[in-house]
């Protein structure tokens, strides 16, 4: 039977090789051959830059929204505030057509569906589309969807 030391013949010429001299911090061993790795203070500094940029992305996101809610909610609370009202105009002096006056006449005396009927039915651009749109000279033009909420 043979020894465990037979396995491992002598080493040549005499001996082992004498160990290098250690490497400085932070440095790769030459056998290694790698790049030396970046000081931590580097790292560091990308951290940093990470975290203030996400805190800067979430600071503008954050007055987006509140600039948003604020707008919305000015916006909600006019939708559902009554329209300033002023009392009819005159109905005679828009036109000439007997049918469009006779609903001109009715949305003026306060018939609110007359002024949604006169408006779908008058010329686009005319005057009668336009009291149809002010609800008979009641309130500016696109204060309302429909004039028939003003009742």
């Amino acid at each position: 039977m043979s020894q465990p030391h037979d396995r491992y013949p002598a080493p040549p010429y005499g001996g082992w090789p004498q160990p290098s001299a250690p490497a400085p911090p932070g440095a790769w061993p030459a056998s290694y051959g790698g790049p030396v790795p970046p000081p931590l203070r580097r790292k560091r500094a990308v951290v940093a830059w990470t975290v203030a940029g996400v805190l800067l992305a979430v600071a503008v996101l954050g007055v987006i929204a509140v600039g948003a809610f604020r707008m919305g909610s000015t916006e909600f609370a006019d939708a559902f505030a009554a329209p300033s009202m002023s009392p009819p105009a005159d109905w005679a002096v828009i036109g000439d057509d007997e049918g469009l006056d006779a609903y001109a006449e009715r949305c003026h005396d306060g018939v609110m569906d007359a002024c949604d009927e006169l408006y779908t039915l008058s010329d686009p651009g005319s005057d009668y589309e336009y009291y149809a749109l002010t609800c008979g000279g009641r309130v500016e033009p696109r204060d309302v969807q429909a004039c028939v909420v003003l009742e």
